[in-house]
């Protein structure tokens, strides 16, 4: 099997050959993101400056990453009937790397800070969450506003050959969501259901990174197609075997040696016994386990010892 098919077998719980591996900063990538002419800012914001949507990013002396927003450009909500929702539009596809990689590699497009991230980028954090309760007709139109525009990327990714769409958005502190579960299934739930299915109608995987403790919307996001979970600190927040007892086998997880721990600070044995945990949660359902650490900034922001990854 070569790593589109090991992949996809992965995911759709169909008997690969070994587990499919997102290691980037060693050059063992199943995954490989579609490779387009020129580089896109919706992906990379960068540097200090506006990206697309007008949210101004700041990267904070000492901080290596993408850093963050602090302009909001629907701080005030006076500015929501003159603002401008970007044009989706992704860069020319480079189809000499595609049709060298159609086939043998898994192919993602990239849909990130796809709904609250957005939202609380356009609104500011804070705002956001009061407005959860006291404007929640405004967030709604905010949120359909935003899943617009992140639909019709979608669909210029399928023209794009892509085989899944990876997706962000972070959820909760260490302990608990950010809002009550109630309130995200009445404001999302149906948001994410009209995003996946357009993914899914259009022949595509959804794979959805989320950080935080995530647990209670979970079985939710199974419910309404979502795929793939990424998630890098599974034995922090939840405990890999109580993880694995709850959704191993209903959904594919893509994780590793746990971020907030093992991997930054456990020894060989150590890691080399969470991969073994891993395994055994996630790994015995003729698939459904993805391993991997996708990211090689936060290998740098988190201080990850590259022999730990090794």
């Amino acid at each position: 099997m070569n790593s589109y098919e090991v992949v996809i077998k992965a995911i759709e719980f169909n008997g690969p050959e070994r587990v499919p591996l997102q290691f980037s900063d060693l050059g063992y990538v199943d995954i490989e993101d579609i490779p387009l002419r020129e580089s896109w800012t919706f992906n990379h914001p960068g540097c200090s400056g506006r990206d697309e949507w007008g949210c101004y990013w700041t990267i904070p002396e000492g901080i290596r990453g993408i850093g963050r927003v602090t302009g909001h450009p629907l701080s005030d909500w006076e500015n929501f009937d003159t603002y401008e929702f970007p044009e989706p539009q992704l860069p020319p596809l480079d189809r000499r790397k595609m049709e060298k990689l159609k086939g043998k590699k898994y192919l993602a497009g990239s849909v990130p800070f796809t709904l609250f991230e957005r939202m609380h980028f356009l609104r500011g954090f804070k705002n956001l969450l009061v407005d959860m309760y006291l404007r929640k007709d405004r967030i709604k139109l905010l949120a359909d506003k935003v899943l617009q525009v992140q639909i019709e990327l979608v669909k210029q990714w399928a023209e794009y050959e892509a085989d899944g769409i990876f997706m962000t958005d972070d959820w909760g502190t260490t302990d608990r969501l950010f809002i009550r579960p109630e309130l995200w299934r009445e404001i999302f739930k149906p948001r994410y259901k009209r995003l996946f299915d357009e993914i899914h109608r259009r022949g595509m995987h959804t794979i959805m990174h989320s950080d935080g403790c995530i647990i209670d919307i979970v079985p939710d996001w199974i419910e309404v197609g979502l795929d793939v979970l990424h998630n890098p600190s599974i034995r922090t927040l939840f405990g890999i075997r109580e993880f694995g007892e709850a959704f191993g086998g209903k959904i594919c997880i893509f994780t590793g040696v746990d971020a907030m721990s093992t991997l930054v600070y456990g020894t060989k044995e150590e890691i080399f016994q969470e991969v073994k945990e891993i395994i055994s949660a996630f790994g015995r359902f003729n698939g459904g386990l993805i391993a991997g650490w996708p990211n090689p900034q936060d290998t740098i922001a988190l201080r990850v010892p590259l022999k730990n990854i090794k």
